[in-house]
C-alpha cells in the first residue's frame, strides 16, 4: 500500500490509525492520538458507508475487576483507502476556495 497523506482532522486520524493498525480502541485513540470521543468518529465513519468491526473484549483492570472494552477494526481496508483519499481530496477543494 502506497504511502498515505497525514490526516488533518480527528475523523481523518481515526480512519487513518484503522487503516495502519490491526485495531484501535479507545485507549489508544486517546493516549497516541489525542482523540476522547471514539465512539462519535466511529459513528460518523460508519455514516459514511464504512463497514467498521465492534469486537467486544474482556479484560481485568488494575483493581482484579474484570471490564470490557471494545476494539474497532476494519472490513474492507481497500475501501477505507478510497474514502480517506476522498475525504483528503474534499478538504483540499475545501482550502482552496
Amino acid at each position: 500500500m502506497k504511502k498515505l497523506p497525514q490526516p488533518e482532522s480527528q475523523i481523518q486520524e481515526v480512519l487513518f490509525e484503522l487503516i495502519s493498525r490491526i485495531y484501535i480502541d479507545r485507549r489508544t485513540m486517546m493516549l497516541s492520538c489525542g482523540v476522547w470521543n471514539l465512539t462519535a468518529r466511529i459513528s460518523d465513519l460508519r455514516n459514511k458507508g464504512l463497514d467498521i468491526v465492534s469486537n467486544k473484549m474482556k479484560g481485568v483492570n488494575k483493581y482484579k475487576c474484570e471490564v470490557e472494552f471494545v476494539h474497532y477494526s476494519l472490513n474492507n481496508k481497500k475501501e477505507a483507502v478510497s474514502i480517506y483519499l476522498l475525504m483528503k481530496e474534499n478538504q483540499s477543494n475545501v482550502k482552496g476556495s
